[in-house]
């Protein structure tokens, strides 16, 4: 069996920053990534709709936890 050490060349599809369109209450995002980011909060989400993906993961540490996130 083989293992997977990172998602670059034919694993780069396991990435969260590969492009697939995500639902998240009933909102579609690029990436993984930006839906993720998206979900840590429940203010200003619409950033996360048109960002790529790395920048999605950087605007994402600045936002506001939701409550209940940990």
């Amino acid at each position: 069996m083989q293992s997977i050490e990172s998602f670059q060349g034919k694993h780069r599809f396991l990435s969260n920053f590969w492009p697939a369109r995500v639902k998240l209450d009933d909102v579609e995002y690029p990436t993984v990534e930006n839906a993720y980011q998206a979900a840590k909060t429940l203010s200003g989400r619409h950033v996360f709709l048109s960002c790529r993906a790395g920048d999605a993961k950087r605007l994402g540490r600045g936002v506001t936890l939701r409550a209940d996130w940990e």
